[in-house]
């Protein structure tokens, strides 16, 4: 599984109701697509990729990647993912509030 960003567990609550309180009309539930931002060390350049959210526990989002990266070599389609609710660059069809 591919952690995006790692954060430790006591600090995602938190981070979930900054991005709630940012983002305060956008919903997010279960078969959702979100864009996150990946990075890998050793690589420059940054993906923007789409995950299909499968998973919500409240601290923290799973997800399975949408498409193949043309940089990052650690994840591919169909790899599980966890993210957190700040990491979500863009929900797929809502407009994200800044």
């Amino acid at each position: 599984m591919y952690d995006v960003g790692g954060i430790h567990k006591e600090c995602a609550e938190n981070r979930k109701t900054e991005w709630q309180k940012n983002n305060k009309n956008t919903v997010i539930k279960q078969g959702d697509n979100v864009q996150l931002k990946f990075t890998e060390e050793g690589v420059e350049k940054v993906e923007h990729m789409w995950v299909t959210v499968t998973e919500i526990n409240g601290k923290s989002i799973k997800g399975n990647l949408c498409n193949d990266p043309i940089y990052i070599t650690k994840i591919k389609d169909g790899d599980e993912v966890n993210f957190n609710f700040n990491q979500i660059e863009q929900v797929y069809g809502q407009k994200m509030e800044s």
